[in-house]
């Protein structure tokens, strides 16, 4: 697969769990807020599924998202890298990072 298809999935993927990760976060904020009982103890529930529920899910989707984050870093760690080189004060080294 050619880096530019993988950069497009790592980052297409990266996009839906921050999206989920706003939805769940949303709906434990706002549709299912804490104080309304246990897990299945007349707790209310949203497409069958607790506040409870929405937390684990919200937990997964974000350690997905940590790891695909890492992933990202790594692929991209000599664009990093010249970035950080051109901040530093010091001679110019032409032709390492993609000028010259």
């Amino acid at each position: 697969m050619k880096k530019t298809q993988v950069n497009f999935w790592l980052e297409l993927s990266m996009f839906l769990c921050g999206s989920l990760l706003a939805v769940t976060g949303l709906i434990q904020r706002y549709v299912l807020p804490a104080g309304q009982g246990r897990r299945g103890a007349g707790a209310e529930t949203l497409l069958g599924w607790t506040r409870h529920d929405f937390g684990d899910l919200h937990f997964y989707v974000a350690t997905v998202l940590v790891v695909l984050l890492a992933v990202h870093i790594v692929l991209h760690w000599s664009w990093i890298k010249c970035r950080f080189r051109e901040l530093r004060p010091g001679p110019e080294q032409d032709g390492e990072c993609g000028r010259t």
